[in-house]
């Protein structure tokens, strides 16, 4: 899957367009908002795109080092987390 990356003006992931800024994904056809949070986590792994991005890298990122549980990190993941 193909990322484009350019968190301030947004960036393409595979045939998704994703605004950081606005907290949606558009496929051209329809647009998903995604919670806050998940849209930070994305931006993480769209920023590391083909490399392993470790729990502790989305807890400094995303949570600024505080401590949050693995589902939580799990919950930001799954695709249902879509609003």
């Amino acid at each position: 899957m193909q990322t484009e990356f350019d968190p301030a003006n947004g960036f393409r992931l595979g045939a998704w367009t994703v605004a950081p800024a606005n907290g949606e994904l558009s496929d051209g056809e329809q647009t998903q908002r995604l919670e806050p949070k998940v849209m930070d986590v994305l931006v993480v792994l769209a920023r590391h795109a083909g490399t392993l991005v470790s729990k502790q890298q989305l807890v400094d990122d995303v949570w600024d080092g505080r401590p949050v549980t693995d589902d939580v990190i799990a919950r930001c993941i799954d695709r249902k987390s879509v609003v």
